[in-house]
């Protein structure tokens, strides 16, 4: 939902007689009326406006304005694919959800012993800006009587 409201030259060069709210290059409102609310954007979505003001010479354009509807939790399914590449690494791989809603990045976390301090279980071991993208957890400890 984005509210936008007039603000009002100090220089008018006559009596207003209509202003049009253009929307990404459509007009969507025309009249008198100087606050608009617009509902049911997508989120994350980037708008243009730009407000037209008429007289009875003639109608003339603010310049544009651009605003950003607010993020959302991501919607649809992340699926997480980890592989066995030897007795002491890992390879994850993920995929991204069908609709993101907002600026996305993917921590990928193990929990498991490592040589490099065997005393942590968790451990933060990257971060991406991007799906589908392979990732290697090494450093690992085998157990030999792991069952």
């Amino acid at each position: 939902m984005l509210d936008l409201t007039q603000v009002f030259s100090p220089l008018i060069l006559g009596i207003i007689t209509s202003y049009g709210l253009i929307h990404n290059g459509i007009k969507i409102r025309d009249g008198l009326i100087t606050t608009v609310t617009i509902n049911n954007l997508t989120p994350w979505s980037l708008h243009d406006f730009r407000v037209e003001a008429c007289t009875s010479k003639g109608c003339s354009f603010g310049p544009v304005t651009s605003a950003r509807t607010q993020e959302a939790p991501p919607q649809g399914v992340i699926t997480l694919l980890v592989n066995v590449d030897d007795a002491r690494s890992v390879n994850a791989r993920w995929t991204s959800p069908s609709a993101a809603n907002g600026f996305m990045y993917y921590d990928v976390m193990f929990t498991g012993l490592y040589y490099v301090d065997p005393g942590k279980w968790t451990k933060l071991i990257f971060i991406s800006l991007y799906a589908a993208v392979e990732c290697v957890v090494d450093q690992l400890i085998f157990l030999e009587n792991a069952q």
